[in-house]
């Protein structure tokens, strides 16, 4: 779960920096700034998508479900 947050937050981080940098660039009047804008657009999208598709595909990797050990329990009963 750790892991799904730390990946978010770069997530929002990497967004928000990208139309800080939209902002600033259209108050100066850069030419570039049309094209960092369509970038941010389609970043919006695609980030969370594909952020989405690693937690899928690699969030099953960590350890399996904890099997009880019978013989613990059997022995915890008796006393």
């Amino acid at each position: 779960m750790k892991k799904k947050r730390i990946l978010a937050w770069i997530c929002i981080l990497f967004l928000v920096g990208m139309y800080v940098t939209d902002f600033v660039l259209a108050l100066i009047g850069s030419d570039l700034a049309r094209n960092m804008l369509m970038a941010s657009c389609i970043c919006t999208i695609l980030i969370p998508i594909v952020l989405y598709g690693v937690v899928t595909a690699f969030g099953g990797r960590g350890r399996g479900p904890e099997i009880p050990d019978d013989d613990k329990d059997e022995d915890s009963t008796k006393s």
